[in-house]
Order: structure tokens, then sequence, then C-alpha cells
């Protein structure tokens, strides 16, 4: 907050590098301990921030050397979060979003399950929690190999310090 709050106070670019501890949290791909790069640009364009972070990765790259295998001069690939679900998935994310829009918090979690995700407890699974996990079972483990990748046009609900598309929910 104290940073959005520089952003919005006139300052273009900032950044905080610091210790971050979970409370309680241990999902299967994270510690409960790690450090986090945050950082804010305005003004500036969805093209400008992700220049930013191309160019942050290349720099570290330099210094640490780039394990990856994938050429980072390249430009990466840029895919919706929609067509991410349909082509990994094979779910309509869109129509899951105006179904819980409509007040029918389980669409995305029987959608995926209609589609063969493996969800435990899908049946009380809200629209946050099945979309996570279908990020974290086919979406993320199907993207960046080839190139990398950039997940764009999140949900609205999950990007609430970002510039909303007009065309898009």
């Amino acid at each position: 907050l104290a940073l959005t709050r520089v952003v919005a106070g006139g300052v273009a670019r900032v950044f905080q590098l610091g210790h971050v501890f979970r409370a309680g949290e241990r999902p299967r791909r994270h510690v409960p301990e790690f450090s986090l790069l945050e950082w804010y640009r305005g003004p500036g364009s969805l093209d400008d921030i992700l220049d930013d972070t191309l160019a942050l990765i290349r720099a570290v790259a330099a210094v640490v050397g780039n394990r990856s295998g994938l050429d980072l001069d390249a430009p990466p690939e840029r895919l919706t979060l929609a067509a991410a679900f349909a082509r990994h998935a094979g779910i309509d994310l869109t129509a899951a979003i105006d179904e819980t829009a409509a007040g029918d918090d389980g669409a995305l979690a029987r959608r995926a399950v209609a589609a063969g995700v493996g969800l435990i407890g899908a049946d009380r699974m809200g629209f946050d929690d099945a979309f996570f996990a279908v990020m974290d079972q086919v979406s993320e483990p199907a993207i960046g190999h080839a190139r990398r990748c950039v997940l764009e046009r999140w949900p609205a609900s999950m990007a609430v310090l970002a510039r909303r598309c007009d065309d898009d929910p």
C-alpha cells in the first residue's frame, strides 16, 4: 500500500526488495519464507511494464547466468488467461466469469471438473480457489517451455490495482 501511495503521489517508478514470511500457508510449490521484488510504474501501459520486466530478467541473467535455455532476447508469447484456460484446460473462462457475476460462484469449479481437471472439494470451491487450482495443475505447467510467456487480461477480481479493459471481463 505504501508503494502505491508513492506512485499516486507522482513518483514514476518505485520498488522494494524485501523478506516475506507466510503465516501458516504452505502451498505445494511455495516456501514459508522468501524474498520478494515488488515494483510499480506509473504512468505507463502494459507494454511499458512488460518492457521493464523483460529488461530486469535480462539484467539478472547477465549477472547470475541463464540456465533456462530460453532466448531472453526473443519476444515472449503473450497469452490471455481466457486463451490459456481454453488451450490447456478446455475451459471457457469468460463464460465462467459471466456465470460467477450472475451469482453462480461454483461455475468455474464445475467447468473444470467437466473438463477433467481433478479438483478436491470442487463442490465447495468458489471462483478464486478453482481459478488457482486450474492455474496450478494445468495452465502454469504447460507454458514457458519453448519461450517466455506473459499471461495477461486476468479476471478483474484478481487485478485490483490494474486498469480494466472495457472490452473484456
